[in-house]
């Protein structure tokens, strides 16, 4: 038992170490050097997983305590309501945290699925070592704790700004608040944005059909031009907008 132990442990250190430097580069860990991250890591218990496309993290009405960091891929944030229809909340990339608010909430069960929509590797730490002053008093602990309240604060910020263009009375006035938040958060007017025409409709909260109808009523009046999921805003106005 004690060897199959050792075993484990060996293997969770050498995919830890495999992303290491990518972990480095998250705002979870911003401050904290490779060696004291190494410790930290230990400290809180953390694991990697792999997912493949279209696997779930996690499901609707699962008790959640874990923060999640995608380090490869991407994970889609997903809700169904009433009439079974699924909308698109959030996509994770690489870098990015996602269920601090629940985890810290203590929320128990997610009312959120989470889904792999690429192949991705995520890395998990427990809530509550994060939270807790861990026994061999790591020093940097102090500082995970601030980084972790100013992702919650910028999420908070982000989800306003998606209700924000939710709250547009027409599905033009959308798609522009949408576009014109990544010209501006990009600093240009061609933007790459992540998802296809059908997460699009969903995150938006709109009909598909509609939505491409749109989008083309918009090219044909010479205020956008698009292919795929590159798009850009040929309308000065549209990308200054606030």
């Amino acid at each position: 038992m004690i060897e199959k132990d050792m075993l484990h442990l060996q293997h969770r250190r050498k995919v830890m170490k495999e992303f290491m430097e990518l972990m480095r580069e998250t705002p979870m860990f911003e401050g904290i050097d490779t060696d004291d991250l190494g410790r930290m890591l230990d400290c809180l218990g953390a694991t990697i997983r792999t997912y493949k496309k279209d696997d779930y993290v996690w499901i609707a009405g699962d008790g959640i305590s874990n923060v999640g960091v995608v380090l490869e891929g991407r994970v889609c944030v997903l809700k169904d309501d009433i009439h079974g229809n699924r909308r698109i909340l959030a996509t994770i990339g690489p870098k990015n945290v996602f269920g601090e608010s629940l985890a810290f909430s203590q929320a128990g069960e997610s009312p959120v699925t989470v889904q792999a929509c690429a192949d991705a590797a995520v890395l998990f730490v427990d809530f509550r070592r994060i939270c807790s002053v861990c026994s061999n008093a790591c020093v940097f602990h102090s500082r995970l704790i601030r980084n972790m309240l100013r992702l919650i604060a910028e999420k908070n910020r982000v989800l306003n700004e998606k209700l924000d263009i939710l709250s547009m009375p027409t599905t033009r006035e959308k798609i522009e608040a949408y576009l014109t938040n990544h010209a501006q958060a990009q600093g240009k007017t061609t933007v790459t944005i992540p998802y296809d025409r059908s997460a699009l409709a969903d995150y938006l909260c709109v009909n598909r059909s509609a939505l491409s109808r749109e989008l083309g009523q918009m090219r044909d009046e010479g205020l956008i031009d698009f292919h795929r999921n590159v798009f850009t805003l040929r309308k000065a106005g549209l990308s200054s907008k606030t």
